[in-house]
């Protein structure tokens, strides 16, 4: 398993209205019972299996969150429902995150004319954000 995978996850959500879709919630206590079955230490094995969990949840509605960006907007993902978007969740000092970043950008590049949004998480304040965005 590469680093990547265990250190960032980057989801793309196709935010639909699938009747026959399960609740994000459900689906994924649904995917979770083997892993929580297994009961042992984090380790590759663990993270393989978390890979197989996120894996099942594809097509499931992923559950609505409130976020505010770093120039202060608010992002519902209700309020993004019917439109596609790229969720990247990272953070400063994930190398593999890092890296990953010139790749990234050629995309929000390739799709800007595509009304595809590009949205990345960190967990980290605007003071060590923005200084870290300008170098990267």
């Amino acid at each position: 398993m590469s680093k990547r995978n265990v250190c960032y996850l980057v989801l793309v959500v196709f935010y639909s209205l699938q009747a026959k879709a399960q609740k994000y919630e459900d689906q994924y206590q649904q995917c979770s019972i083997q892993l929580k079955a297994l009961g042992f230490n984090v380790d590759s094995i663990y993270f393989e299996r978390l890979r197989e969990r996120d894996s099942c949840l594809k097509g499931a509605i992923a559950p609505n969150f409130k976020a505010v960006s770093i120039k202060g907007e608010q992002i519902e993902l209700s309020k993004l429902k019917g439109q596609v978007f790229i969720l990247n969740f990272w953070f400063t000092r994930c190398q593999p995150c890092i890296e990953e970043m010139p790749e990234l950008n050629k995309l929000v590049d390739k799709y800007s004319d595509k009304n595809v949004q590009f949205i990345s998480f960190a967990p980290e304040s605007s003071d060590i954000l923005l200084p870290f965005l300008r170098e990267h």
